[in-house]
């Protein structure tokens, strides 16, 4: 009996139906599927947005296509990452010394940077 498979771009637009958690399944059901959901942007795209429990918001963008709105959001999460590496970091050096608080405030101000306010009240 010959196996026979629908072509690459069918099964494209049968995945682009799918939410990120069915694609996800989907990734594990062949090397053909696996591979198509990691060299679709748009694919990629709805994985991404499922695995950082976030929403698209299309709308905000409508100017940006798929793939520069994946770039931003592979380049918000890696510096959340950071961010939360360096929390903890600082978290567990800030609490090893006298002026913990000081300390918090300080990583806190790094954090956020040029673009936050930060009031500190003492």
């Amino acid at each position: 009996m010959s196996r026979q498979t629908l072509p690459p771009g069918i099964i494209t637009r049968l995945l682009r139906c799918l939410d990120g958690r069915t694609l996800l399944e989907c990734r594990q059901v062949c090397c053909l599927w696996s591979k198509i959901i990691a060299d679709d942007t748009d694919l990629q795209y709805t994985v991404e947005l499922y695995n950082s429990g976030m929403m698209d918001q299309t709308q905000l963008f409508p100017d940006l296509s798929t793939a520069e709105r994946l770039d931003k959001l592979r380049i918000f999460l890696a510096e959340r990452r950071n961010r939360t590496q360096l929390g903890e970091r600082d978290a567990m050096v800030g609490s090893t010394q006298g002026s913990c608080n000081q300390y918090q405030s300080y990583s806190i101000a790094r954090l956020l940077g040029d673009g936050g306010v930060l009031s500190i009240v003492d």
